[in-house]
């Protein structure tokens, strides 16, 4: 064994990333060699240096012990880009160290672990960094290297990376949100499903100004639009346009794109849709209605006319116009007395031609005023109900007529709009239990748009709704059409009612808005009714060390939950459990079956995860064939290290 020894010595000294594996392993169990870890990790890392990959699973083993000898190393190397493929393994304990035992001043090598990955070029170390420097978590406030860091982890243009670099941009620059730089990073999102979410995003924050979010909800809707002109996309985007700040520098825009995607009837029926939501939601639907009028829909002219926004400008006294039983002669009377119409023309002979023509134009005139009069006559008579029956049979105690009278006077049809009489009318329907009086009233008073807002009045009427799974939906409805503030409040009210989908929701939502402490409350409510995003939820929260410490042990018990339920994520990071030891003994079998789960699913990491192990054989057979197919799969969906990988050791 000494002889082999000496062997792989001699090759070690021509390059052989080989030879360097096998001097690892001598140093490491004694093989013709006193055990010496330290040159042991030495000749790995020398093999990993020379484009040897076998000792990439052999320092995972070892760095947990032995960090800071790898990092230094590794930072000692005057090539040090040949040790990228490291750089996950670095960024996963890098993250343990800090969270797990906690960030040491004197020797904060879980950091240095960070800083070495994001060198490596690892993208999630490199967005971390930029984390840690926009927050000032381990290290001071500098907004410049946060910006920095996340211009490198969104080189590739992952979604995540792009979408953390446009917060740091706004933040940065105080919400100056017209920023070339800023715009330059939304238009180099590729695929429109990303740019569509992230304008959702930015629409619904309530971390920036109306105007800057508005903007950038803009800018991303439009993206999303270039990149697929989906009729969807176009719509959400010409419903921005007309409902934010600058609606009347984009009414134009806003017009070609309708024309593009829609015929003047879809337009038409488009704004229709918006008639019954608030005040806001009126203007769109009016203006939405006079784009199709513009474009000549007769239908879209007619209901402009009958509402009373926009007007028919008569040549005639349309006194005359009332019934049609006006005979020819006493319409000539009354035209001989129209200022528009000479006297003297009726006087002349009757033989006078320039008369005859100018009495058939008239007569012409008249009978299309008149068919025009007696059909907004008969449409009329067919919508419009009888006001005075309908406060008749409401004053005798018809909660169906006090609705219909109340939404008369609250959308203004064949009266003006009457806020006040209108809520009178709601809250006299809602005292007999009037259910949709009762959410009219709730969404008045919760949204503000009509009257002053009252939290205290609008959820006491919401809570008199016993329907729980409808309150939520509704919320999720009035999120969708922009108002998160209103929206989150139905939804709140759900979750009290104990509702599992909206104490998940409210999970969610209190996660993102960084209040981990009330995330957690939502989440172990819905976690025991079986929620199963919520469960997931749940061991985020202890996986990660939000709100709480790290505690392997809960995160472990709520993933399995999750995964039972077929959660993609939480089949993934329960694979990471077992494959690291977290909460669990290290089981590569049981990890590589979890990160089957989770590919199968669709989890772009758990593919990339299994991908590599079916490479490696960890947990399974050796199978380059299933590797690639996996590898393959995550590469598709734009994960880097797996197209790294794939360029690297797959392509021939």
């Amino acid at each position: 064994m000494n002889i082999e020894f000496e062997k792989y010595k001699k090759l070690a000294l021509s390059g052989d990333s080989s030879a360097y594996f096998h001097l690892g392993f001598c140093y490491e169990f004694g093989y013709g060699v006193e055990v010496d870890i330290e040159k042991a990790i030495n000749s790995y890392l020398l093999s990993i240096e020379n484009g040897g990959l076998c000792a990439v699973k052999v320092i995972e083993y070892h760095i947990g012990e032995h960090a800071r000898q790898i990092e230094s190393t590794i930072r000692s190397s005057d090539r040090i880009s040949k040790f990228d493929c490291l750089g996950e393994i670095l960024n996963n304990e890098g993250r343990n160290i800090l969270f797990s035992k906690g960030f040491d001043i004197a020797d904060n090598i879980g950091l240095r672990l960070m800083r070495l990955s994001a060198d490596l070029n690892n993208s999630s170390a490199q967005a971390f960094m930029g984390e840690c420097y926009l927050k000032g978590t381990f290290v001071d406030k500098d907004f410049v290297k946060a910006l920095e860091w996340f211009e490198k982890s969104a080189k590739d243009n992952n979604p995540e990376s792009l979408s953390k670099l446009i917060d740091c941009y706004v933040y940065v620059k105080g919400g100056d949100t017209n920023s070339d730089d800023l715009k330059n990073v939304i238009n180099r999102i590729s695929d429109a499903k990303v740019a569509f979410s992230l304008g959702s995003k930015y629409i619904n924050s309530r971390h920036y100004s109306v105007y800057s979010r508005y903007l950038i909800a803009v800018c991303c809707y439009e993206r999303a639009y270039v990149l697929s002109h989906d009729k969807q996309y176009g719509k959400q985007l010409v419903k921005v346009y007309l409902q934010g700040p600058d609606k009347d520098n984009c009414i134009n825009t806003a017009k070609l794109i309708l024309v593009e995607i829609m015929e003047p009837y879809e337009i038409f029926e488009f704004g229709k849709r918006f008639l019954r939501g608030s005040s806001t939601d009126k203007r769109l639907a009016i203006q939405l209605i006079k784009i199709a009028d513009e474009l000549h829909l007769d239908a879209a002219s007619t209901y402009l006319i009958k509402n009373g926004y926009k007007e028919i400008k008569f040549n005639l006294d349309t006194e005359l116009l009332r019934t049609k039983e006006i005979s020819r002669e006493e319409r000539e009377i009354k035209i001989g007395s129209n200022p528009n119409v000479s006297n003297g023309s009726v006087e002349r002979d009757e033989d006078d031609t320039s008369c005859k023509v100018n009495k058939e134009q008239v007569d012409t005139q008249v009978d299309n005023v008149i068919v025009q009069r007696e059909e907004e006559i008969e449409t009329t008579s067919k919508i419009g109900p009888d006001i005075k029956l309908l406060e008749e049979l409401a004053n005798n105690g018809n909660e169906t007529s006090q609705w219909q009278l109340a939404e008369l006077f609250f959308k203004g049809i064949n009266v003006k709009i009457d806020i006040a009489t209108a809520i009178k009318w709601y809250k006299r329907a809602a005292l007999l239990g009037h259910e949709p009086s009762i959410e009219k009233l709730a969404r008045i008073y919760l949204s503000g748009t009509e009257v002053r807002q009252n939290l205290k009045i609008g959820l006491s009427y919401l809570s008199q709704i016993k329907d729980s799974t409808y309150i939520y939906v509704e919320g999720e409805k009035v999120i969708e059409k922009g108002d998160f503030r209103t929206g989150t409040t139905y939804i709140e009210c759900s979750a009290n009612m104990g509702y599992a989908k909206a104490q998940s929701r409210m999970g969610d939502i209190s996660y993102n808005s960084g209040s981990y402490d009330v995330a957690m409350m939502w989440y172990e409510k819905a976690a025991v009714q079986g929620d199963k995003y919520a469960q997931l939820g749940l061991a985020k929260l202890h996986y990660f060390g939000e709100g709480v410490k790290v505690d392997y042990t809960k995160a472990v018990n709520w993933l399995k939950k999750a995964a039972e339920q077929g959660v993609a994520e939480a089949q993934r990071l329960l694979g990471e459990c077992y494959l690291n030891g977290y909460g669990v003994d290290r089981d590569n079998i049981v990890a590589s079956k979890y990160f089957l789960q989770a590919a199968i699913n669709n989890d772009t990491i758990a593919q990339y995860r299994i991908g590599y192990n079916y490479y490696y054989g960890i947990g399974v057979d050796k199978d380059i064939n299933n590797s690639k197919i996996w590898i393959g799969k995550a590469a598709d969906n734009k994960y880097r290290n797996a197209v790294k990988f794939q360029s690297n050791f797959l392509e021939t």
